[in-house]
């Protein structure tokens, strides 16, 4: 099925097989991908290549991802970071330890605890300590607003004549 949002096409796949088989078939026109009118990265020095939110899926774009798949999120990496993986589960469980018969916000703790594990593989740092997480919920608040300006949609993005108006 097709649906037409202002200028933009999209196509549904209404049933996982239908999914499939566009995916199959169509992979290369598909790959392409669309990126909110809103957070659109220019590439402003040739030199720099900006991952996120490039609206071109130009050869340089497409060898970064290829690199992250093969080198960051390959099976075989993932699985051989298990171990930091188990260690920062045990700093988690060792924190509720510390704050047995105290009223701690487990969700938050989980929050930072994910994003760590993610951190250690992109820069090998942790992001959120758990002490200041409980207090003010910071980086966890920061995330979540920066998602919800993110994927408010943008009217520029249905209708790209309006996209100078920057509505």
């Amino acid at each position: 099925m097709s649906l037409r949002l202002g200028t933009q096409c999209l196509v549904v796949g209404s049933s996982s097989s239908a999914a499939i088989e566009i995916l199959k078939t169509h992979d290369r026109i598909l790959s392409g991908r669309h990126v909110p009118n809103a957070i659109p990265a220019k590439r402003s020095d040739p030199d720099k290549i900006p991952m996120g939110w490039t609206s071109e899926c130009h050869n340089e774009w497409r060898y970064l991802r290829t690199l992250c798949r093969t080198e960051l999120f390959s099976g075989k990496v993932l699985e051989s970071q298990a171990y930091m993986r188990e260690k920062k589960v045990m700093e988690l469980v060792e924190f509720l330890r510390s704050k047995e018969g105290q009223v701690v916000n487990i969700g938050e703790l989980v929050f930072a605890t994910v994003l760590n594990m993610l951190s250690i593989v992109l820069i090998c740092k942790d992001m959120v300590n758990f002490e200041k997480e409980i207090e003010d919920g910071g980086i966890k608040n920061l995330i979540r607003g920066l998602m919800e300006v993110v994927s408010a949609p943008n009217v520029a993005d249905f209708y790209p004549v309006l996209g100078k108006l920057d509505l």
